[in-house]
């Protein structure tokens, strides 16, 4: 088995999981070319949607939708999943944790805070195919 380590370049690294996926890609491009007819596996794990997250400059994602809140976006997305038949379609929510606030009971700072961190989440998962 290769393990493949980072690599120290010279140019500048505006993303690790840009790098990464280069990465992913020249080694599938390299192995069909070496052995075209045999079957590998390549592991690839980007750090997506962990609790610290970066995105690049044209990152944050569709603000505007975002800011309907939480509570707005996951009925839109049980009813996207259920025309799409991801899921049945008598599937209900599951209850929202205790410890958080409704969307209509957050003040405005708050508001703010949410939006954009969920804004830089979604970036960050629409980055990486998720």
């Amino acid at each position: 088995m290769m393990v493949l380590r980072w690599r120290d370049t010279n140019r500048l690294l505006l993303s690790l999981h840009t790098d990464m996926t280069d990465q992913a890609i020249s080694w599938v491009r390299y192995q069909q070319a070496l052995f075209p007819d045999k079957p590998f596996f390549l592991y690839y794990a980007p750090g997506a949607t962990t609790r610290r997250i970066t995105v690049q400059r044209n990152g944050p994602t569709n603000t505007r939708q975002i800011r309907s809140g939480r509570d707005v976006i996951r009925e839109q997305t049980l009813a996207r999943q259920i025309k799409s038949g991801i899921v049945p379609a008598n599937t209900k929510l599951a209850p929202k944790p205790a410890d958080i606030k409704d969307w209509n009971k957050l003040s405005a700072d708050e508001k703010k805070l949410f939006t954009r961190q969920m804004s830089v989440y979604a970036g960050f998962a629409e980055h990486t195919g998720l």
